[in-house]
């Protein structure tokens, strides 16, 4: 009996199934990544509000366990903003017990490219006019009620997008809006309205 020979019938992936493949996926991507690009701009806007909202509750927190004030400044034309505390230590080799200077422990933080304060309002600026605001965290857990606009205006998007963070005067806890330029227009034009009838 002869032995039989067996061939492999092994078959690879051939250049051309390959090429197949890859022009497919290129297809896929150039649909993909455009759509990505939306959900990164949109993420930047809410990634700004959640660090705002984060610095509000700890400000609050601390004012009620610290028992004072602590500050949140807005420097609304350079887009930044930082949490005073209000805590001291003593100046070393002063020889006086009560000689006290700031601690170095506010951090100024940016807000992320093509994300802007629209427009920040206090109770002592119900305008929003002034280029630097501050709400005020009180011992007691209420705050100087305030409205924080953040506009997302990135270059390639027709419509900017809104964000409102409203924190509440009795409370001092911050609330999220999303709103489109109609309803923002719509909001400031009652609150004009509302600030006229007052006068």
């Amino acid at each position: 009996m002869r032995g039989r020979v067996r061939i492999a019938t092994q078959r690879g992936v051939t250049f051309v199934e390959l090429v197949i493949v890859v022009v497919i996926l290129s297809i896929l991507l150039v649909f993909a990544v455009p759509n990505m690009r939306g959900i990164y701009e949109r993420n930047k806007l809410v990634s700004a509000s959640r660090q705002i909202i984060s610095l509000i509750r700890y400000a609050r927190a601390e004012s009620i366990t610290g028992e004072r004030e602590i500050e949140l400044n807005f420097d609304i034309e350079k887009n930044k903003y930082w949490l005073d505390l209000k805590k001291f230590s003593r100046i070393l080799g002063s020889g006086d017990r009560k000689a006290e200077r700031p601690e170095l422990i506010e951090q100024e933080l940016s807000l992320p490219q093509f994300v802007y304060f629209s427009k920040v309002t206090t109770e002592d600026d119900e305008e929003g006019r002034k280029k630097a605001s501050i709400i005020t965290f009180y011992p007691d857990g209420s705050a100087t009620g305030a409205s924080i606009v953040l506009v997302n205006k990135t270059p390639r998007k027709k419509s900017p997008e809104y964000l409102v963070i409203e924190v509440s005067h009795a409370t001092a806890l911050p609330e999220v809006y999303q709103m489109s330029p109609e309803e923002l227009e719509k909001m400031r034009e009652e609150s004009a309205t509302d600030g006229e009838n007052t006068e």
